[in-house]
């Protein structure tokens, strides 16, 4: 009986879930114009409220619910109820009045609830399954639609959210010191970027998704399970203050389990509702952010959301440079732009989350505030993307365990020390990062790759290499038969078939090319080819292509591996690459620089597993540091600005020979490197001095298999 109860209730939200999500494509899509953006706060205020009048009107009592006896201990009520009131949490029980007569629908509505009463031993074997599954209909949708409970439904946070309004417009003084107190916290935040964030169980996905922020929250769940096991009734549930506000069933059934007495109210317990809203005084959603065990678990199951994630266009961002379609943009406007917006979207978040930044959204509740205070376009409702947990998840499952020794401690040493004194100068990027590989450009064991010089040419599929190359033509030569061949420059995209051989960091007009359309000669270089499938690799690559490279896999060892990470004035794609994607030109050049530092290099040889090669996945490449824009000098841009013209057409050796010889190239960058990381020169060389050998001989230990 309860199964077919419980796959009903299946039906019925996958109905639901259906119209909010085609509600929200349609609201989303029809206020794509900033003048209609208020419509979609109009509508989430109206759910809000709602929500909040069901939760607090006594719908069940009037469908034949009993009232319930008020005391208090201060006024002699413990013995004697004062007076009744009507039970009024609706959804509890309205499930039980309307939608079947089951005796689980209040697990739906209150999935901690059903926690503790399990753990509690509060239902019987036979009982158990359907009790699961009532619960799993209320975290389904958190799953598929993210953690909309928290800024859509909780009638706790509505109420706070208003006291929010209120102080915002009535106590301007309380305001200040909120957001100042919030931008201290993000600074704290960035400071802590290279220390894990959750310091009792740094591989704990829990600790990943929700952060420092949900530590106490975390705790919070945690003991009150823990608790609910060994007391036997469900301890947080007695003084939630959603269940203490709305007088719900789960409160009231807990308080009955302590006191004895027949659902019983305490007017005592209700300074813990109005503590949890006054706490607002000092940050925004105080008790939402930082105590309640039940936004902790939701934000969990919310990061396995693929849906409704508003992502921050660099592109159109003032706070990252200036639009590309901005009327001003001549006349150096800028900083005053950066000085009116003061991250106007981070400001409305009632989490905090670093959007500028693109810090995981694991603990965003969707409720697009920051899409609505955006007056430039510059967040994007991205209607569907990865999932926030799986990152976590992959460094979780997907590490590998480094052998044992394989790290000098003085190199260590350093690399910690450095890491800690330049915290502020670096910073963690979500990276919009794709990567390219040679079978996206393959058919028949041909590539379409025609490389600059013979000398490129990697393996059998490697067919064409370029032998002269002017502003209209390629003239290429088949490394088998001599043949030579015309393709025209504007049937050619631009790549990299590898980063081993590239002596030079700036790849401009030094690229491989890629055939991505017909030409008179297109069968002889790539036979059998077709439109279709040109047109399948030109979408490929133009979808790929920016101007800011990164070696995915690579071996340190190897003499032709001179580089980390490439620029170019063209769009190129590069194999076995990532395309890094969003960064103006002068950013891609300064994270050029950076990335072929030593202090980085020291960094990614962390990443080392078992041999020689080194791989950055996708969950590794959120992880590594680059540096902060936002915290460089417009002096200290200019002087990197200068040093990236001179050194970057200059050839390298490799790597290691660079290292060993202490070349005056990387000895002039990684100087200049540390010097941003606040180090003075003197330390800078001395640092090097000793980091330099360290490293040679740590290189030359390992072994390419």
């Amino acid at each position: 009986m309860w199964l077919m109860e419980i796959l009903a209730y299946v039906l019925r939200l996958t109905i639901v879930i259906g119209f909010v999500i085609a509600l929200m494509l349609g609201i989303i899509a029809w206020t794509q114009k900033s003048s209609r953006k208020k419509i979609i706060r109009y509508f989430r205020w109206s759910v809000k409220a709602a929500f909040l009048i069901i939760f607090m009107i006594p719908i069940a009592y009037l469908l034949g619910a009993p009232s319930v006896p008020v005391y208090s201990y201060l006024f002699d009520g413990s013995n004697k109820s004062l007076f009744m009131l009507p039970l009024a949490q609706s959804p509890c029980l309205v499930w039980l009045a309307s939608w079947g007569q089951t005796i689980y629908g209040n697990r739906i509505v209150d999935p901690i609830w059903t926690l503790q009463i399990l753990l509690a031993g509060g239902e019987a074997f036979n009982g158990i399954l359907p009790v699961i599954g009532a619960m799993l209909l209320f975290i389904i949708p958190i799953f598929v639609l993210g953690n909309m409970f928290c800024s859509w439904v909780c009638p706790t946070g509505t109420v706070i959210d208003s006291f929010d309004r209120v102080v915002e417009k009535s106590l301007p003084k309380v305001e200040a010191k909120r957001v100042e107190r919030s931008k201290r916290n993000k600074e704290m935040r960035a400071k802590r970027q290279g220390q894990l964030s959750n310091p009792l169980c740094p591989t704990c996905p829990l600790g990943r998704l929700s952060g420092r922020y949900g530590l106490v929250a975390n705790g919070v769940l945690v003991s009150s399970l823990i608790g609910s096991a060994a007391l036997k009734f469900p301890v947080f549930c007695a003084v939630c203050p959603i269940g203490i506000s709305t007088r719900g069933a789960s409160h009231l059934a807990s308080i009955a389990s302590i006191t004895g007495k027949f659902l019983p109210v305490i007017i005592e317990l209700w300074t813990i509702p109005v503590v949890a809203v006054v706490t607002s005084l000092r940050e925004k959603r105080f008790w939402c952010k930082k105590v309640c065990p039940v936004g902790a678990l939701l934000n969990v199951a919310g990061a396995f959301s693929p849906l409704f994630k508003p992502v921050v266009r660099d592109d159109k961002c003032r706070m990252k440079g200036c639009p590309e379609d901005c009327e001003d943009s001549k006349l150096d406007y800028c900083f005053i732009c950066r000085q009116i917006d003061q991250k106007q979207c981070e400001k409305v978040c009632p989490l905090d989350i670093n959007l500028t930044d693109h810090e995981s959204l694991a603990r965003c509740t969707k409720c697009l505030e920051c899409y609505m205070a955006c007056d430039s376009g510059a967040i994007e409702i991205k209607l569907s993307g990865t999932p926030d947990a799986f990152p976590a998840l992959a460094r979780l499952f997907k590490r590998k365990r480094k052998p044992k020794g394989a790290y000098n401690p003085e190199i260590l040493s350093v690399f910690n020390a450095i890491e800690q004194k330049s915290a502020t100068k670096l910073t963690k990027l979500k990276l919009d990062a794709q990567e390219f590989d040679l079978k996206c450009v393959t058919q028949n064991n041909v590539s379409g790759f025609v490389v600059r010089s013979f000398e490129r040419t990697k393996e059998l599929v490697d067919r064409y290499y370029a032998v002269k190359v002017t502003k209209e033509r390629i003239l290429a030569k088949d490394r088998m038969s001599k043949d030579e061949v015309e393709i025209p420059v504007s049937s050619v995209g631009y790549g990299l078939r590898s980063s081993s051989g590239i002596k030079t960091i700036d790849v401009s007009n030094k690229e491989d090319f890629i055939v991505l359309s017909k030409f008179r000669d297109a069968n002889r270089v790539l036979p059998g080819i077709t439109d279709k499938t040109l047109e399948s690799w030109k979408h490929i690559v133009e979808e790929r292509a920016t101007n800011f490279l990164i070696a995915r896999r690579f071996a340190l060892p190897i003499p032709a591996l001179s580089a980390l990470a490439f620029y170019s004035d063209n769009p190129i794609v590069g194999v076995d690459m990532w395309s890094i994607k969003g960064l103006s030109n002068e950013e891609a050049k300064l994270q050029t620089l950076w990335f072929n530092s030593t202090p980085n290099l020291l960094q990614v040889y962390m990443l080392r597993t078992s041999d020689a090669w080194i791989e950055i996945h996708d969950y590794t490449l959120n992880e590594l540091n680059f540096l902060n824009m936002e915290k460089l000098s417009q002096t200290q841009r200019t002087e990197l600005m200068t040093l990236f013209r001179e050194i970057s057409a200059s050839e390298l050796p490799s790597i290691l020979t660079q290292l060993e010889e202490k070349h005056p190239l990387r000895l002039r960058l990684d100087i200049a490197i540390l010097k941003i990381l606040d180090y003075d020169e003197a330390e800078a060389i001395k640092i090097l001095n000793q980091l330099y050998p360290l490293l040679v001989e740590e290189i030359k230990k390992l072994k390419v298999s």
